[in-house]
């Protein structure tokens, strides 16, 4: 399911609909809030509707669920987006 809901936001991003993919990476995150490649759609989802700040919230959020409970820093990619984002 959390991966159908991935490929969903995905699409959406790409043929212009960010609220739609905002409300699909949500969902995909509370079925698996560990999941990276749906945190970053929510990221991406949050700056294509022209709320950055939120994106990086969720990122900071992201790498402190990582942090506290798996002991880990958020792969490279999600990094890079986080960096993107800044701009």
């Amino acid at each position: 399911m959390v991966r159908a809901l991935d490929c969903l936001g995905e699409m959406q991003l790409e043929i212009s609909e960010p609220q739609t993919a905002l409300e699909s990476a949500l969902e995909g995150i509370r079925l698996d809030p560990y999941r990276e490649r749906t945190h970053r759609c929510l990221m991406r989802a949050y700056a294509a509707t022209g709320t950055r700040a939120k994106a990086v919230a969720a990122y900071h959020e992201f790498r402190e669920l990582l942090a506290n409970d798996v002991g880990t820093d958020p792969e490279s990619e999600t990094e890079a987006l986080y960096l993107e984002i800044l701009g």
